[in-house]
């Protein structure tokens, strides 16, 4: 879609600009017209991704819907969908999440699988051959072997690899994923150059005349919420209970009675789930890198049996009971 449709349209709110990318998601110019509109509302972030969309736009569609393809061939319950390396690579796996730091035993328990499929696809390789799949289903020449997960792992057109993803076959993804970071380039002369992706990849670049390039690292292990407790007294109860995120997930331990549980989708539902929203007593202290202390406070309830002087540090804040069910920050000390 041109740029005069786009003006002739007075395209004013995001839903309209969202309903043209709709009709035509690699219209460059349609792209770099909503990138404009978003900086002028304040919003540079969005803007920049949109501007980023449209370099990917000539390459592959950057808001294609694996998932609607994956339904389609009657594999999206067993696959799960993760883009990596600002969309320009795309990480399927059996898996729910990457769990291979925790207990096996556990794991099993939950009905996890340490090893599963795991495997990584430039977005443009892995959209032509989704929509080559349709075409043939349409035809009527996957009718026998579509639901299989087993077909299609084996038809899969990419290699498996867990830990890097490099050489010819990713060199454009991974190239675009390299200049796309924000992070500046060093220029003294070294050879091999990493940068941030996000969700724990870097891409590394070796060499200057002839570069070649590679996805290294992986989602790793986050603590995003702990809580230490002390009952008081000889002999009393005293313990940290931690959420901790792998990709988007979230799982639970107590290190106490060992007892986890996971994963859950969001951390709200595994604080109200695991009992670790409720501040008693026997709180000393909350940590999470997320939320301000304040957000931990409207995340968290507090229990009305609190007395009057109960202090607990939110954050490496002090907070003080007030009233039934109210903390308050404490005061700073006047210096003498």
């Amino acid at each position: 879609m041109s740029k005069r449709v786009i003006q002739r349209r007075k395209v004013q709110s995001h839903s309209g600009f969202e309903q043209v990318l709709h009709e035509k998601p690699r219209d460059i110019a349609s792209r770099l017209i909503y990138a404009d509109w978003l900086e002028e509302h304040g919003e540079k972030e969005a803007a920049q991704t949109q501007r980023l969309k449209a370099k990917q736009c000539a390459r592959f569609d950057p808001d294609f819907d694996y998932t609607a393809y994956l339904k389609k061939l009657k594999v999206a319950d067993k696959v799960q969908v993760e883009r990596i390396a600002f969309d320009e690579i795309i990480r399927l796996t059996t898996r729910t999440e990457d769990c291979s730091d925790l207990d096996s035993d556990w794991l099993e328990e939950q009905g996890e699988n340490e090893e599963g499929i795991e495997r990584y696809y430039d977005s443009a390789r892995l959209q032509a051959w989704l929509q080559e799949q349709m075409i043939e289903r349409k035809r009527g020449h996957l009718s026998d072997a579509n639901g299989a997960l087993e077909w299609f792992w084996e038809h899969m057109p990419g290699a498996r690899s867990s830990e890097n993803v490099k050489g010819k076959h990713f060199a454009t993804a991974l190239q675009s994923a390299f200049e796309a970071s924000k992070e500046p380039e060093d220029r003294k002369g070294r050879k091999t150059i990493s940068r941030s992706v996000g969700k724990g990849y870097v891409v590394e670049r070796t060499g200057r005349n002839k570069p070649s390039w590679r996805l290294k690292g992986g989602r790793v292990r986050q603590c995003v919420w702990s809580v230490f407790w002390d009952s008081g007294g000889s002999g009393a109860g005293a313990g940290t209970e931690e959420a901790y995120q792998i990709g988007e997930r979230y799982y639970y331990t107590d290190s106490s009675s060992g007892y986890r549980s996971g994963p859950h989708d969001s951390l709200q539902t595994l604080l109200k789930e695991t009992g670790l929203h409720w501040i008693t007593e026997a709180t000393v202290s909350i940590w999470c890198p997320l939320h301000s202390a304040e957000e931990i406070l409207g995340m968290s309830e507090v229990s009305e049996s609190m007395k009057e002087g109960y202090g607990l540090t939110i954050n490496d804040e002090i907070w003080i009971w007030v009233t039934p069910g109210v903390l308050q920050r404490a005061e700073p000390e006047a210096e003498e």
